[in-house]
């Protein structure tokens, strides 16, 4: 048990210790600000009505060419390390039913520098789980940092069913803040501006999930994993996830970063 555990923070489990998102981009976190959230979800709504597409295959080969592309762009200025000349293949994982049901979609292998896709994904999930992912092969471990990545990848994608898949997969993230920061009727215009087949999308791919997921096996898989996060230089837990809305915003709110300002 002692070399297992010894294998994984020298195999991978040391990038916990590194610094976070703002120290490395030289990004300032942005102080909380209603007007920045009001301004930001305008410009969201509009970006992800215009990216709206219908999405029938995961089209696995362009994913990877589009997020490797994205990658390497970000590089060193965005705070993370560029991938080389290619990337690992992805790997399946095993029992898909029962990683359905704790609600897990991707999780990076450390031992051997792995990362595994549900097969389970729908194909406006894949490109955002993928780039999610392959984050976490490039050293990054705060689950909001990767989700970061992840939608900056897939948003600047010159395709556009990986860039309408970068601002689908933080809708969820995006209503939940609203919900609590918007009056009722303000919350139901914002809604209500969302094209009719996103909102249908969104309620379909919720039920899905839904559909799959065992409230008993999920939550004692979400108390271990929020532990084992508490245990590893993030105190925020599974309530790192959604915290993305707040990275997004600091960036917008950058001045300095070279790449944010491309």
């Amino acid at each position: 048990m002692l070399w297992i555990y010894v294998w994984f923070y020298l195999s991978w489990g040391i990038n916990y210790s590194q610094p976070n998102f703002y120290k490395r981009a030289k990004v300032n976190a942005a102080p909380y600000s209603e007007a920045a959230f009001r301004s930001f979800v305008d410009d969201y709504v509009h970006d992800l009505n215009v990216s709206y597409c219908p999405v029938k295959g995961k089209h696995t080969e362009t994913v990877r060419r589009e997020v490797l592309a994205a990658y390497r762009k970000m590089g060193k200025g965005f705070g993370i390390n560029p991938p080389g000349e290619d990337a690992p293949p992805v790997k399946r994982m095993m029992f898909p039913r029962l990683i359905s049901s704790v609600g897990v979609t991707g999780y990076m292998g450390p031992f051997f520098a792995e990362y595994n896709l549900n097969s389970d994904l729908l194909p406006i999930n894949y490109p955002f789980t993928y780039a999610h992912e392959f984050s976490h092969w490039l050293g990054i471990t705060n689950e909001s940092e990767a989700n970061l990545y992840a939608y900056f990848a897939c948003t600047h994608s010159r395709v556009r069913s990986v860039r309408y898949s970068g601002y689908f997969s933080i809708l969820g993230y995006v209503l939940s803040n609203a919900r609590r920061i918007y009056k009722p009727a303000e919350y139901k215009n914002l809604r209500s501006s969302i094209l009719p087949q996103i909102r249908y999308q969104y309620d379909v791919d919720n039920a899905y999930w839904r559909g799959k997921y065992s409230t008993i096996i999920g939550g004692a898989q979400d108390y271990i994993y929020d532990f084992y996060l508490r245990n590893n230089n993030m105190p925020s837990g599974l309530q790192s996830y959604s915290e993305v809305i707040n990275l997004i915003l600091s960036c917008r709110a950058n001045k300095t970063n070279k790449y944010l300002n491309e």
